[in-house]
C-alpha cells in the first residue's frame, strides 16, 4: 500500500497482473482444447469422447496450475521469521537467493522475495553498509 501512495495508479497494478495472468490460463486452457482434437477417441461412442476430452482437459489444467503454483519463493510465513539485525548470509540461508535485489550508493542493499506465483505478495529487507538488517516489510 506504500507504494500507491507513492505512486499514484499503482493500486491498478494487481488488477492488471491478475487480467493478465487470467487471460494466459484462458489462452492455455484453448490450447489444451484444441490439442484434445488429436486424441484418437474417433472410433468410440460421442459420450465417451467428449467424457474423455473433458477429463483430458481438466488433467491437463490442473497440472500447469499446480506446476505454476510451485514456482513461488519462500513464504510468507518464513520471510515474517527474518529479524533485523541479521546478516546477508543468514536471510540467504533461510530465504534463498533474492528475486531481485538493487543496490544503493551509499552500500546498502535491498532485497526482494515473491512469495506468491502472481508475483503480487512480496518481502523486501533493506541491509545497511555494513550487510545487517535494518528494515523489512512485507506486503
Amino acid at each position: 500500500m506504500i507504494l500507491a501512495q507513492m505512486f499514484p495508479g499503482m493500486e491498478w497494478i494487481p488488477v492488471i497482473a491478475l487480467a493478465f495472468y487470467a487471460g494466459i490460463l484462458v489462452v492455455i486452457i484453448g490450447a489444451i482444447t484444441l490439442l484434445t482434437w488429436l486424441l484418437p477417441v474417433r472410433s468410440l461412442h460421442e459420450n465417451i469422447r467428449v467424457g474423455i476430452r473433458v477429463s483430458f482437459v481438466i488433467l491437463l489444467v490442473v497440472a500447469v496450475v499446480l506446476a505454476i503454483s510451485k514456482c513461488s519463493g519462500p513464504s510468507a510465513r518464513e520471510c515474517q521469521q527474518i529479524q533485523l539485525g541479521m546478516s546477508t548470509e543468514e536471510v540467504k540461508s533461510m530465504l534463498g537467493n533474492p528475486s531481485s535485489q538493487l543496490q544503493g550508493q551509499d552500500g546498502t542493499e535491498t532485497w526482494y522475495y515473491y512469495y506468491d506465483w502472481l508475483g503480487l505478495g512480496w518481502f523486501m529487507v533493506e541491509f545497511d553498509a555494513d550487510g545487517k538488517a535494518v528494515k523489512k516489510w512485507l506486503e
